[in-house]
């Protein structure tokens, strides 16, 4: 079976610390169709985002992001 995969990256409004990406990550991760989150290498305040799009898109992360009062503004396809 081929699965599709994009990658995205949510610029977050402020660094987060460890206990806060935690609650950024379970966040993304309750998305349906989100397989990946992890922290930015070079930029604390980016999120790295693999998602199905096939099963959601890129405003649908962004909102999660912003209905669980994580300030987030912008996303950018890798």
């Amino acid at each position: 079976m081929k699965t599709h995969n994009v990658d995205v990256i949510v610029c977050l409004n402020h660094k987060p610390h460890a206990q806060k990406f935690s609650d950024i990550e379970a966040t993304l991760n309750r998305v349906h169709g989100v397989r990946a989150v992890t922290r930015n290498k070079h930029m604390t305040r980016l999120v790295n985002v693999t998602y199905d799009p096939t099963t959601t898109r890129a405003r649908a992360i962004l909102n999660g992001v912003r209905r669980h009062d994580h300030g987030a503004w912008r996303v950018g396809l890798l």
